[in-house]
């Protein structure tokens, strides 16, 4: 049988190879999924963790743990108590899935009452005084030697001090200190002294044993660790009580994604039962972790979903292409007395062994996926990055081995119906009539655009409630579900074009039927009596366009609204605030803005001046309005801000211009007049720090550069979040300077390209900014994210592969048709049908089928893109949509996917001339015969 299967397959080499192309994508896009997740989560979380260092001057693995014994409270419970903490504190390593990069612990007793025997000082002073592990391996004497391991006199302990200890208690090296409640025996007659032998400071390269803090260096007497172990805790009685505290600091870069909920549950244990005294800095970052790595997969999943059944779809017109070639040795196999089940088994073989190489191949080009997905910047665009940390998991084997059962299965489906083929009822097949489609009768594409439409009904209805109560969780799995309902929507619309279509192809013949020559008179007969035949490649088609477009838009929507919302939030290219001495909001020297006006690349500067903490004085109730103030000057400003004009209702230069009417004006946000009725004319009292200002109202803006409608509340027990409105004042900056005087300004710059050139100049002249934002470099931090990278990459990879297919299928499909039509071109020839009236009878069944699929996938495309794009936006950080988000589409996108169609199409065209002209007549009339 096996080489029964591989004689099949090499006859019908091309055929196996579409198959088997189909199949390496099928397992590829699948594995892509999780070598791609779990890669860039993990150098996410790497990176995360490595950023709390730089950014937040944290070390995200380091582990403190602490426990004591009083004096007083010596008992086996506490000392049991101590044993327990010491072997948990030894296990963090293990517990946290980290390497240690260093371990030490401290033991001390505190409460020590120390009396100068040196004269310099009368007064008691009390100290500690302890043991640190591994100390002498990690410090540098400044001024004498080490301590001895034991006592000398019989009473005198030799001790180290640190540097901030000696000038705190005002130590020398050579000082005795008498231990006034530490004695040498049971009968207290005799009191412990030590002698500071040595001032130590931390060595150069122990930062890392040093970590926790730099009053480590001054908190204790150091003392040898065994006569430590002799004297206090001697043999377990622990005579004095002790403290002791544990520090580990693991290694972060080896903490593996998969690791994360059992390091959360690790760390909560330790919490619960160390609480206070247990400390670290992991959590908050892996926790926020967890909820990117549930958001990215999720996006990935539906993302992804569209493409792979597209390539199902190819997958079974090609097998059923296939298949229908192979009626007749099915109905051969069937009359000699082959079973039903013996024909399945032999198709089941089959796509197992293709499903297998698909396998095989399909792994190391989902590796090659995953690191496009990881070069991709935008919407088919690439970047070099550093590469990602991808390997094979058992996820990847899961989805490369289901992908791969999918494949067989969609192989072997066309087989089903074909293995109940005999001659007899094989030649009847070919003389019914088309009957209707099932899923015309079941209505399927009306359903699909019915439950697509209600998922949008249920998603408004949800957001409606949106200034009410809002749970941003719920929102992103929605509008998740909601670009799968984009899928529905589009197979139904081309479901419906191809139920309408050959009503409307008959109603074009009837219209000309007296005009129409042969050729095209033979293919508008062909197109309508073999409508059920062409049905699977025009959805095929519909799909492949409608997708192509839909990715496409949706990609350039994500990309271009995110980038408008940073620089609508940030207001600028670049703001900076200098420090000035005073700290008051209303205080500070003018900035030199010429100076940043001469940098390289500047097009334009302005001042202006920020406040969040002014107060409105609304009259009619007495009450303060909390609300911003922005100070500018109208044409500097203009010139120099970002906005976008679509956002109100004129261009914004008439709200500058209006400014520019009286010294007094002000523009208000629009919530002032929906909240406290406020007309334009109306006057406003507000203050800044005691300083008041009187203003006259000349406008109201909805948006407005660098202006935060609203601010999100969460409700910490429920997980629900509430927006609160905030409110904007506009106002002449010349006019606050003369009422208040010189103002500590925000610098804004809009940068012809890059902005580098602030940098240089910060770091030439060590100039540092109270507050700086940049939003280019805003910008590209969120293209790094996960989320917004992946997203690029697989609507790019779902494009490239979108072409492929179109391509490769479409070429098959009409091949494989023009292949079974030999006997009825040798026919048309013999009749005296020209050539060119031929290709003429093929181009209209070109035009009528394909143009017509074309124009369906266009539509319904279009639609979709203009129905579901603005609804997917958040999945992209909903919280963070401050203005709306309207569909992008290019026509650089569209001209691409034409160029590629238009091509596909005239190579299919070259290929069947050539093929027909091929056709011997005399071969072709002998098949009738036979």
């Amino acid at each position: 049988m096996l080489r029964f299967i591989l004689h099949k397959l090499l006859n019908k080499r091309w055929m196996a190879l579409c198959l088997l192309v189909g199949n390496i994508l099928m397992v590829a896009i699948s594995a892509s999924n999780p070598l791609y997740s779990n890669a860039v989560l993990q150098k996410t979380l790497t990176q995360d963790l490595s950023d709390a260092i730089t950014e937040d001057g944290v070390n995200p693995a380091a582990f403190s743990m602490m426990t004591n014994i009083s004096k007083s409270s010596v008992t086996q419970e506490s000392v049991d108590r101590l044993h327990q903490a010491a072997e948990d504190a030894a296990n963090l390593s293990k517990a946290m899935h980290m390497p240690s990069l260093m371990f030490t612990e401290d033991h001390y007793v505190s409460s020590i009452k120390t009396m100068s025997l040196m004269g310099r000082r009368t007064d008691t002073q009390q100290l500690s005084l302890g043991k640190r592990v591994d100390i002498a391996d990690n410090i540098e004497l400044m001024n004498g030697r080490m301590y001895s391991g034991e006592l000398v006199n019989g009473d005198t302990i030799e001790v180290l001090v640190s540097e901030r200890m000696m000038k705190q208690y005002d130590l020398l090296v050579g000082d005795t200190l008498e231990l006034t409640n530490v004695y040498t025996d049971s009968s207290q007659q005799k009191t412990y002294k030590v002698f500071v032998v040595g001032v130590f400071r931390a060595k150069e390269g122990s930062e890392l044993y040093w970590s926790r803090s730099s009053l480590m260096l001054c908190s204790y007497l150091v003392m040898d660790e065994g006569l430590f172990d002799e004297l206090f805790i001697a043999g377990e009685t622990y005579p004095y009580g002790i403290a002791s505290w544990w520090y580990a600091s693991l290694d972060y870069t080896k903490l593996n994604r998969n690791d994360v909920p059992e390091v959360i549950e690790s760390i909560e244990e330790y919490q619960d039962k160390y609480e206070a005294t247990f400390r670290q800095n992991l959590l908050p970052y892996i926790e926020n972790y967890a909820s990117n790595a549930q958001q990215l997969n999720a996006t990935l999943l539906i993302l992804q979903t569209p493409i792979l059944v597209l390539v199902c779809a190819f997958i079974f017109m090609v097998s059923r292409q296939l298949i229908e070639l192979e009626e007749n040795e099915i109905a051969v196999i069937k009359s000699r007395g082959a079973y039903k089940k013996q024909i399945l088994q032999l198709y089941l073989l089959q796509g197992g062994l293709l499903s297998g190489a698909g396998l095989v191949l399909g792994i190391p080009l989902g590796f090659l996926i995953c690191s496009l997905l990881g070069a991709s910047n935008s919407f088919l665009e690439f970047v070099r990055r550093s590469s990602l940390p991808v390997s094979i998991t058992w996820e990847t084997v899961l989805f490369a081995v289901g992908a791969a059962l999918i494949a067989c299965g969609t192989m072997v489906i066309p087989a089903i119906r074909h293995a109940n083929v005999s001659i007899v009822s094989h030649k009847v097949s070919k003389q019914r009539k088309n009957a209707l489609p099932w899923w015309q009768k079941c209505f399927v594409d009306v359903i699909l655009i019915l439950v697509s439409l209600y998922s949008i009904r249920a998603y408004n209805d949800y957001r409606s409630q949106m200034d009410v109560l809002l749970s941003t969780d719920s929102v992103r799995q929605l509008d998740l579900l909601l670009y799968f309902s984009s899928s529905l929507f589009i197979i139904g619309v081309g479901l419906l074009g191809i139920r309408i279509m050959p009503y409307i192809i008959r109603l074009v013949f009837f219209l000309f039927r007296k005009k129409w020559s042969p050729a095209l008179y033979t293919s508008f007969q062909r197109v309508i009596r073999t409508r059920n035949s062409q049905t699977f490649i025009m959805l095929f088609l519909v799909l492949t366009i409608a997708l192509g477009i839909f990715n496409a838009d949706t990609a350039r929507s994500v990309n271009s609204n995110n980038e408008e919302q940073i620089y609508y939030t940030n207001g600028c290219d670049v703001r900076l605030l200098e420090k000035t001495a005073n700290d008051s909001t209303l205080a500070g020297s003018a900035p030199q803005l010429e100076v940043y006006r001469e940098l390289e690349g500047v097009n334009a500067a302005t001042r202006v001046f920020v406040s969040e903490s002014a107060t409105a004085q609304y009259a009619k109730e007495n009450k303060s309005i909390r609300t911003n103030v922005m100070g500018i000057e109208s044409k500097e400003f203009g010139e120099t801000a970002w906005f976008k004009t679509s956002l109100l209702d004129q261009h914004w230069y008439r709200y500058l211009n209006a400014l520019t009417c009286s010294p007094d004006a002000v523009l208000l946000s629009s919530n002032y007049q929906t909240a406290y009725g406020y007309k334009v004319g109306d006057s406003l009292t507000y203050r800044i720090s005691g300083t008041e200002f009187t203003g006259t109202i000349y406008g109201f803006v909805d948006y407005w550069p660098g202006y935060i409608s609203y601010y999100t509340t969460i409700d910490t027990e429920t997980g629900l979040a509430t927006n609160k409105d905030q409110f904007l004042i506009v106002s002449n900056l010349n006019y606050m300077e003369s009422m208040a005087g010189s103002l500590s300004c925000e610098i804004w710059m809009d940068f012809e390209d890059s902005s580098s050139s602030i940098y240089t100049y910060a770091s030439e002249n060590n100039i540092y900014f109270a507050s700086f934002s940049d939003a280019n470099a805003n910008l590209i931090d969120l293209k790094n994210t996960p989320v917004l990278q992946g997203t690029n990459g697989i609507l790019t990879t779902n494009f490239i592969v979108i072409l492929l297919l179109c391509t490769v299928g479409f070429l098959i499909y009409w091949i494989l048709s023009i292949q079974s039509r030999t006997l009825q071109f040798g026919i048309f020839r013999a009749m005296g049908m020209s050539m060119r009236e031929i290709i003429t009878m093929l181009i209209g069944e070109q035009v009528l089928i394909s143009g017509t699929a074309i124009g369906i996938g266009f539509v319904a495309g279009v639609l979709s893109s203009r129905i579901f794009v603005p609804l997917v936006q958040s999945a992209y950080l909903p919280e963070q949509q401050y203005i709306p988000m309207e569909p992008v589409s290019m026509v650089s996108d569209m001209v691409r996917l034409g160029i590629v169609v238009g091509l596909m199409i005239l190579v299919c065209l070259c290929v069947i001339g050539w093929i027909v002209s091929k056709i011997r007549i005399s071969q072709a009339l002998k098949l009738g015969e036979d």
